[in-house]
């Protein structure tokens, strides 16, 4: 009953902050935007159907340098990943852990035999060689049957696959945290050899952060139907709680490998758009603005920083 309901509240923050650029862009954009050409030269063929390698390659100097400014410059992102952020941080904080300990903990102590079977198949679900797989025969279904869509949001989905994969073994490498067995209060910084009867590699969750990836994916592509968004989300949320209740991650882990992984998803599908920074709803303005009125001898220069 615990582990249903920790589930709930992971699907209510999920909706929360995941599904609210979503939302927010279905409010300016009735209709789904289609997929533009991508300007790449004499290349014409539509953006998912160039090669697959090449976008990949070229994805990474946006996503640091415009896409994740402009997402910390969001509250209901940043917000979110910093305080969890802080959670994980001071987790070993005390002789029995912190929150983050805690929370682990009694998640992990209140699966039983029926839901670490379950949990153990959500992780070969959400385990990156399966999905790729799965989503490769989606791509040839698709082709196949002139489902552009279906072709289209699996295309898009290896591209991302591959993306988060490589920035969430650089953040593991980064943060060098404790996993909870062992005794773990997992402490950061293990560089080296992990002290007795640890594993290193807990922050982020790699399977939080590619199940969201792909999710994002599949619901920005079918942004249109709402159900394909609750589907996806719900089954990379399902997946995330699995990696708690069996005890190989800490729960902000999860949260932050979650929010990464989403939000490289809908760089993905706004990148294939033309619109790096598609469904931002709230933006940061800031910079200096003349204020001129001749008729009352105002000449002035102010500064605007506002959302």
């Amino acid at each position: 009953m615990r582990a249903i309901r920790v589930a709930e509240l992971v699907l209510a923050v999920t909706a929360l902050v995941v599904l609210a650029p979503a939302r927010e862009a279905r409010a300016e954009e009735a209709d789904p935007a289609p997929i533009r050409e991508a300007d790449a030269g004499s290349d014409v063929r539509p953006y998912w159907r160039q090669n697959l390698f090449r976008r990949i390659w070229f994805d990474q100097v946006p996503l640091l340098v415009t896409w994740w400014p402009a997402e910390l410059a969001r509250p209901n992102f940043s917000g979110p990943l910093a305080a969890t952020t802080v959670v994980a941080l001071t987790s070993d904080w005390g002789e029995n852990g912190g929150l983050d300990v805690s929370m682990e903990r009694w998640i992990h102590e209140s699966c039983g035999g029926g839901c670490t079977s379950a949990s153990n198949a959500l992780t070969t679900l959400g385990n990156w060689p399966v999905l790729a797989a799965g989503m490769g025969i989606a791509w040839w279904a698709g082709a196949r049957a002139g489902n552009e869509r279906l072709a289209e949001a699996s295309s898009l989905g290896l591209e991302a696959l591959a993306t988060t994969g490589l920035w969430n073994e650089a953040l593991k490498h980064l943060a060098a945290r404790a996993r909870p067995p062992g005794g773990s209060l997992g402490s950061f910084c293990n560089y080296g050899s992990p002290p007795p009867g640890q594993e290193i590699g807990s922050f982020p969750s790699g399977h939080a952060q590619i199940a969201f990836t792909v999710a994002a994916v599949y619901a920005g592509v079918y942004r249109d139907r709402l159900w394909v968004a609750w589907v996806a989300y719900g089954a990379a949320s399902m997946i995330s709680l699995a990696r708690v209740t069996l005890g190989r991650h800490f729960p902000s882990d999860v949260i932050v490998g979650g929010m990464l992984g989403a939000s490289i998803g809908r760089f993905t599908v706004a990148r294939a758009r033309g619109e790096p920074n598609a469904g931002r709803a709230l933006r940061l303005v800031q910079g200096w603005r003349p204020a001129v009125d001749p008729g009352r001898g105002v000449y002035a220069l102010y500064y605007v920083r506002a959302w």
